[in-house]
């Protein structure tokens, strides 16, 4: 869990809150014993540097979290470690390691293909259920505004920041 806060630092939302982790704790406990846990940490002279939590199920790995500490991002080690859980994969007769829905390069690095992901939500024709899709949609817009600042905000020089900041502020919740 700290090296997905750390390599994802304010753009990953994964593991930020206790009830989440706590969650993730209380599922691998269930998990573990079936065989379907695939709980990876890839360690330099005894240190963790980078970490996978993924699952394996129906024949194949299903990649879930990763990270790894930002001081040895030069050396490629999610990357590598994501190598290496393939090779573990395949030497226990895993046909596929599945990358899930998101588009990112790394996957792109490793996919020998893609599939297409459709979100299908539906809703009654009744005012109270029109009121709930809209406001769903509202809170999605909110929290995507959200990861973008985040995501530009630790990527921009420093005066673009002040200036994003200044608009943060001026959105709802900022």
């Amino acid at each position: 869990m700290r090296l997905n806060r750390e390599r994802w630092q304010e753009a990953g939302s994964s593991f930020r809150s206790e009830r989440y982790s706590r969650f993730h704790r209380s599922f691998c406990e269930r998990i573990e014993p079936k065989g379907w846990l695939a709980l990876v940490v890839l360690e330099l002279d005894g240190k963790p540097i980078a970490g996978r939590y993924d699952y394996v199920y129906g024949g194949k790995l299903w990649c879930y979290q990763g990270g790894w500490d930002p001081e040895f991002k030069e050396l490629n080690v999610g990357d590598n470690l994501i190598g290496m859980v393939i090779e573990w994969g395949m030497a226990r007769g895993l046909g596929e390691y599945d990358f899930l829905a998101g588009a990112a390069a790394y996957k792109d690095r490793w996919a020998t293909g893609h599939r297409a992901l459709v979100d299908l939500t539906g809703y009654n024709l009744t005012a109270r259920a029109r009121a709930f899709a809209g406001l769903r949609r509202a809170r999605a817009l909110a929290r995507d505004a959200g990861v973008t600042l985040a995501r530009a905000r630790s990527e921009a020089p420093a005066r673009a920041r002040s200036l994003l900041e200044a608009l943060r502020k001026r959105l709802p919740g900022g």
